[in-house]
């Protein structure tokens, strides 16, 4: 499963970076071949573009499918193989190929550019690919050389090159589309890897693995020293899912210096001596009338509970029916309190929590405080708070059964719940909250979490299906997004074209006089003709550059002295009138308008200034019926597609410097809360989907994918600086969460969440 999860990924990665790769190849190449003097180059350039387009599907195919099938073949070999030598076989078959460039000739060329790329890139993704190469070879129980990582550079770049090899292209266009290949792939490919070695950590193999120990133990596993390799990094070989962590070999969970594991072991040694201080009991809810004094003076040892009767008291039908049977009796804060909802199931006995033995009570305070502050973070949806509350008891039976869940960073339990905030900080109270697919699974996770047994197996296998179903509906909502995305893409080009046109003609005729015969002219043909030109090629292109030009003319027309120029107008008039005919404007249409342009500058011109000495708006000349008529133009009707609105660089030219670096500093997939719509009193959160660039305009939508508001840069740090728009950070919300609480309850740390 974590394999095909993997080809999954990698399907996904390579199909949009060949995407962007063969996206903007014919620019290059166009460019380059403009560039050669030699017919015979161009010609190369050229016909390598009508190769890729026409061929672009099957090399993209081709190449997906090869690196895919490495994958999968290694997963076959998991589930089929009798043993790693089975394993070896298919690695040696798979991984390995002759030579990587003998589609193209054994060209000497093409083989130095094949290995200062892939030299390169594997400098650059040397970490990772070693911590990912181990974490494979404990899954398939070898010891796989990073060389033979089927998502190695080599490998990837052999795969591309088989699929472009045989399409008949010369060496130059195939030199510069390795160029574009290490630009757009193997540039971002450490990046992958990354995401690749997290989502194994996630899952449980070898969640304690060090990169840097990796490094050292990379020799070793070439080498076939797979006990060097369990010495550095301190798991063995093959560990697969999540074993169940014994209590009996502290030696075998490594405890990094000045991680939140080492803080969280110091601090329990710390309660463990300062459980009578009466600042420490206020600390977690206790007044010392309510304990009756010092709890080890007022009972005997003989009178504790031991964690095993402790353990069995929860399980008990009678605390049972209390807790879950009759869940309306207790409100939301009630829910995740642990030290409340203990004390009261020990009180059904007889008992009180001085009854308990130290250590069991230091776990209590903890975890109570923890989950405090894992709901009090906000960036779990109220709506949820019922539903999340059900893994509070089993948590606390987990911590109190196996202390290795505060050792261990990566302990299913404690992953499971940051993975549980993380994917429904989009979920909303609402009418189809019942029915949303991520809601519903999460039902059937806390469902499935209260019948399992206190044990790191069974959670392992809950949190594996739950990242895989996270897995597939990620996919799933990418999709959308990419839709959502290109739509809001088109959308802004047509409005960033509407507002060139709306500036370029509003400076030269707003507040000015011209013919009405002019200004119809202009609003409803020739902004058709600048808006093409501007959708298609840029404000900066030379077919912009003309049109405006003949625009300047004809207006300059109406500041000429004497008689106009009847052959000069008659050119000019042509020009446009084929300009129109490019935009398929209505002929007929376009001629009219012209004429009445020509009869407006040859005959009305001089005769109205005269005659009409009076300046008419456009509603009375309009009414009056004569384009000869001269106007003053107060607004502009622009009958083309998009809208107009307020740039951001008008909004708000004092903000603070501050404020436009964090909005800069956004990455696409972080959450935030804003206001949406005029007025919106409840802020909605929302995830970028993408920035456009150069505008600067941010899209955000839903967990769904669907779109919720387009906003640019300065109302977003507007926004920031009212503090009407916060920032989600939701990695890590439960470890962050038991960091406040060390923090809190013993005075280690910032109380940000992060230890010193």
């Amino acid at each position: 499963m974590p394999l095909r999860m993997l080809s999954d990924r990698a399907r996904q990665f390579l199909t949009e970076s060949a995407d962007r790769l063969f996206g903007r190849l014919p620019d290059v190449f166009f460019e380059l071949a403009d560039d050669l003097e030699d017919g015979r180059r161009q010609t190369q350039y050229f016909d390598a573009i009508s190769a890729l387009r026409n061929e672009r599907t099957e090399i993209v195919n081709d190449w997906v499918s090869s690196v895919t099938a490495r994958l999968q073949a290694f997963a076959d070999t998991v589930e089929h193989s009798g043993g790693p030598g089975a394993l070896g076989a298919t690695s040696a078959s798979v991984c390995r190929s002759e030579n990587p460039c003998r589609g193209e000739g054994d060209s000497t060329e093409l083989i130095v550019a094949f290995d200062k790329l892939v030299s390169e890139a594997r400098i650059a993704c040397d970490p990772v690919l070693t911590s990912l190469s181990l974490r494979l070879g404990s899954l398939l129980a070898v010891d796989l050389d990073k060389r033979d990582c089927p998502l190695s550079p080599e490998r990837i770049t052999d795969d591309f090159l088989q699929a472009i090899g045989g399409r008949g292209l010369a060496m130059s266009p195939l030199l510069t589309l390795l160029k574009l290949y290490d630009e757009d792939v193997l540039a971002r490919w450490g990046g992958f890897l990354e995401q690749c070695d997290e989502l194994l950590c996630g899952i449980g193999i070898l969640p304690d693995l060090d990169v840097s120990s990796a490094r050292k133990c990379s020799s070793g596993a070439a080498s076939g020293s797979a006990d060097d390799c369990k010495k550095t990094t301190g798991a063995s070989p093959r560990r697969g899912p999540l074993a169940e962590p014994s209590i009996d070999e502290p030696d075998e969970l490594p405890i990094p210096a000045g991680s939140l594991i080492a803080e969280e072991a110091r601090c329990l040694d710390q309660l463990e001596q300062g459980w009578n201080d009466p600042a420490v009991s206020r600390g977690v809810g206790f007044e010392p009338e309510e304990t009756g004094g010092d709890m080890e003076t007022n009972r005997s040892t003989d009178a504790r509970l031991t964690t095993e009767e402790l353990l069995n008291l929860l399980d008990s039908a009678e605390l049972e029916s209390m807790l879950v049977a009759t869940p309306d009796v207790l409100q939301p804060i009630d829910r995740i309190a642990v030290l409340t909802r203990v004390q009261e199931a020990l009180a059904r006995h007889g008992r009180s929590l001085a009854d308990l033995d130290r250590q069991d009570r230091n776990i209590l305070a903890l975890l109570d405080r923890g989950f405090r502050e894992y709901f009090a973070f906000g960036y779990i949806p109220q709506a949820l708070w019922e539903l999340v509350s059900l893994a509070v008891m089993p948590v606390v039976k987990t911590a109190l059964a196996n202390p290795a869940f505060f050792e261990s960073e990566q302990h299913p339990a404690r992953r499971l719940l940051n993975e549980v905030a993380s994917a429904s900080i989009g979920l909303s109270a609402g009418s189809g909250l019942d029915e949303d697919p991520v809601y519903k699974k999460l039902v059937r996770i806390f469902e499935q979490w209260q019948t399992l047994d206190d044990n790191a197996r069974g959670l392992s296998g809950l949190l594996l299906d739950f990242i895989c179903f996270v897995e597939s509906r990620r996919q799933e909502v990418s999709v959308r997004e990419r839709e959502v995305v290109e739509k809001e893409l088109g959308n802004i080009k047509l409005n960033d074209s509407y507002c060139l046109v709306e500036r370029a003609l509003g400076e030269r005729l707003l507040d000015k006089e011209t013919g009405f015969a002019v200004l119809q002219f202009v609003e409803a043909g020739w902004s058709k003709v600048l808006f093409a030109a501007a959708l298609k090629y840029g404000a900066d292109s030379r077919q912009w550059m003309q049109n405006i030009h003949l625009l300047d003319q004809l207006l300059g027309l109406e500041s000429a002295e004497g008689a106009i120029d009847g052959e000069f107008l008659t050119t000019l008039l042509a020009l446009m009138e084929e300009a129109l005919i490019a935009v398929n404007f209505d002929a007929y249409q376009g001629h009219g308008m012209l004429e009445n342009v020509r009869c407006y500058f040859l005959e009305g011109r001089d005769a109205n200034k005269t005659a009409h000495p009076i300046i008419l708006d456009r509603a009375e000349a309009m009414q009056s019926g004569d384009t000869s008529m001269r106007v003053c133009v107060s607004a502009l009707v622009l009958d083309i597609p998009g809208s107009g609105g307020t740039s951001g660089d008008r909004l708000d030219n004092a903000l603070e410097h501050s404020m436009l670096a964090r909005i800069d500093s956004l990455k696409r997939g972080v959450w935030v809360e804003m206001p949406v719509g005029d007025g919106a009193e409840c802020p909605v959160r929302a995830r970028l989907l993408d920035i456009v660039e150069p505008s600067g305009d941010y899209i955000f939508g839903d967990h769904c994918g669907g779109k919720i508001a387009v906003q640019n840069r300065q109302w977003l740090a507007c926004k920031l600086k009212d503090d009407d728009l916060k920032i989600l950070d939701k990695n890590k919300l439960f470890d962050g969460a038991l960091a406040v609480a060390i923090h809190d309850l013993y005075g280690h740390g910032d109380g940000s969440g992060e230890l010193n």
